[in-house]
């Protein structure tokens, strides 16, 4: 996925998610993973990224961009609340050298002592768990 944000700074309005935020140990373990999966999403083949989504996940959705744009990191400014919904800012590079910042929700799945993506979205504003 590639997001352009054009949201405006008048034109955002700031809405308390309502999940409840997770304990610090558990959202750095999400936010970790989550980097890994961020990492082959940017830069490898689709088999890879495969391996981080639920099995019940919408393959279709999840075509990596091979390298056309370069993962960094996720922002400290990132969030895990409950129900496993990740609020994810990440920057990225662009072939040029420049540093973009994306926004994503990110819905993770616990199973068998691993966690799996279920969905990802790019929608940040009136999300319903």
């Amino acid at each position: 996925m590639f997001v352009n944000d054009d949201i405006k700074i008048n034109d955002y309005a700031y809405e308390a998610f309502p999940g409840k935020e997770l304990d610090g140990d558990k959202q750095k373990e999400i936010l970790s993973y989550l980097s890994d999966f961020f990492g082959a999403y940017y830069g490898e083949r689709q088999s890879i990224i495969d391996n981080y989504l639920a099995p019940n996940a919408d393959k279709s959705r999840f075509q990596g961009l091979d390298g056309l744009l370069t993962f960094k990191k996720i922002e400290d400014v990132s969030k895990v609340y409950d129900p496993l919904t990740a609020l994810v800012t990440l920057t990225v590079t662009d072939k040029n050298g420049n540093d973009l910042r994306q926004n994503f929700t990110v819905t993770v799945i616990e199973q068998d002592g691993r966690y799996y993506v279920l969905r990802l979205d790019t929608k940040i504003n009136k999300i319903i768990t």
